[in-house]
């Protein structure tokens, strides 16, 4: 086993919406009221990339290059839900700094991204999109154009146990590497 090693949420200090940072979110209340400042690009995408830099060097240096070679990196979380309150430009601009970093520490890892959220059909359809605009970029800000895997999961939101279950059931998790698909059932 493997980890899928998640490059987000955003810091505090780096937050270009640090306010409110903190939610106050108990059970009972509106879950979109948990997406504050961590949800935002961030202000300074330098200083943002110089932070995934070093956090993707100390793996490497902790783990070893062979083993960090081996993981999945995921660009940020369902940037096509609440977790991601910048627009898809920023996405972008965002998957690129991070992927620039990323390779900058370790020049073979395989980055992914977006890992969309949503019943089947819009997780997958923002998936598409996502990658579809990034392999059709002749040059992104940092010259990083691919996309080495991108992933959907369900997200029931407020539906019944018994509607997700059947939602969970006829997901698929979908990893499309340059060359091609594959698709595989989630555990449920």
């Amino acid at each position: 086993m493997k980890p899928l090693v998640q490059i987000g949420f955003m810091p505090e200090a780096l937050s270009s919406q640090p306010e409110p940072y903190r939610h106050n979110w108990k059970p009972g209340d509106n879950y979109g009221n948990i997406y504050t400042g961590w949800a935002y690009p961030p202000k300074d995408y330098a200083k943002w990339a110089e932070l995934v830099f070093q956090w993707a060097r100390h793996c490497e240096r902790r783990y070893g290059r062979a083993e960090v070679e081996t993981w999945l990196w995921e660009v940020w979380n369902g940037p096509n839900g609440g977790y991601w309150k910048g627009t898809p430009e920023e996405y972008y601009k965002l998957y690129d700094y991070s992927a620039d970093a990323v390779r900058r520490a370790i020049p073979a890892a395989r980055i992914g991204g977006p890992d969309s959220t949503g019943p089947a059909g819009a997780g997958a359809a923002h998936a598409r999109a996502v990658h579809g605009a990034r392999a059709g970029r002749a040059a992104s800000v940092v010259g990083i154009a691919a996309v080495d895997r991108a992933g959907r999961w369900p997200h029931p939101g407020g539906v019944r146990l018994a509607a997700a279950r059947r939602v969970a059931h006829r997901a698929r998790v979908v990893s499309e590497p340059v060359r091609g698909i594959s698709r595989r059932r989630p555990p449920i």
